[in-house]
């Protein structure tokens, strides 16, 4: 997968992928050219080879900037798709509800202006606060997004809606009730709502259960953290 910025512009982002693709070989300009001829009409016919007349490498060279250009559009949505599940994961999200990830990628806009960052942050806050909102009532669910809000952590909390590599470790030796506990102790104290009583949704079972639907990678309990850039994009924890 391209290493683009996903923040950015599309048409900025896959221009210089496309110029950072191309040849400076003159060897494999030459070799990658006969298969590639009606890439150089195209070139000319954007009029990109003014000012190329009668330099072959250079010519073969715009040709190819066309072809990897169209060729990263020919797959903008896969694209789009998997940098924000990549921005998920920068943003500390491990495991996601899958009808939660479907929604925010199945509203991804795929316009020149793509930053679907903070929109799918804002989804899944959404989401957070909703749940709690409907399983405790609206104050513990303003506690609760007031804390997300404040630290800029949308999964680092066990919740229903997403969770970090470390919740998902905390859960897969302890449950998910108990976590939750320990994690909103002192919000639940504030909303005078009894610990006895807490008691998760079927969805946060399905969280907490699918645990053994992770592709394999769910962490083990005393197993050692990993470098984050080494971890693979969110999983659906429902798909299993």
């Amino acid at each position: 997968m391209e290493d683009f910025d996903f923040d950015g512009d599309i048409t900025e982002a896959f221009g210089e992928t496309a110029e950072y693709k191309v040849d400076d070989n003159y060897h494999a300009l030459l070799t990658w050219l006969p298969d590639h001829t009606e890439w150089l009409e195209e070139a000319e016919f954007n009029g990109l080879l003014e000012g190329c007349e009668g330099d072959i490498y250079k010519m073969v060279r715009m040709a190819q900037y066309v072809y990897f250009k169209s060729d990263l559009y020919d797959h903008c949505e896969d694209i789009c798709r998997y940098g924000t599940l990549d921005q998920l994961r920068d943003m500390g999200v491990y495991a996601i509800r899958e009808s939660l990830a479907d929604e925010i990628l199945n509203d991804l806009s795929y316009d020149e202006d793509y930053a679907p960052t903070d929109d799918a942050k804002d989804t899944i806050i959404s989401a957070i606060y909703a749940t709690f909102e409907e399983k405790y009532g609206e104050d513990f669910a303003d506690c609760a997004d007031n804390f997300i809000q404040d630290n800029d952590d949308i999964a680092g909390r066990v919740n229903p809606c997403a969770m970090s590599v470390e919740t998902v470790r905390a859960v897969y030796g302890m449950g998910f009730d108990a976590v939750f506990l320990n994690d909103w102790k002192k919000e639940l104290a504030e909303c005078d709502i009894d610990p006895e009583a807490v008691s998760v949704d079927s969805e946060a079972h399905d969280m907490e259960n699918g645990r053994d639907g992770l592709d394999g990678n769910a962490p083990e309990k005393d197993a050692p953290e990993k470098d984050d850039r080494d971890a693979q994009p969110p999983v659906d924890t429902d798909n299993r």
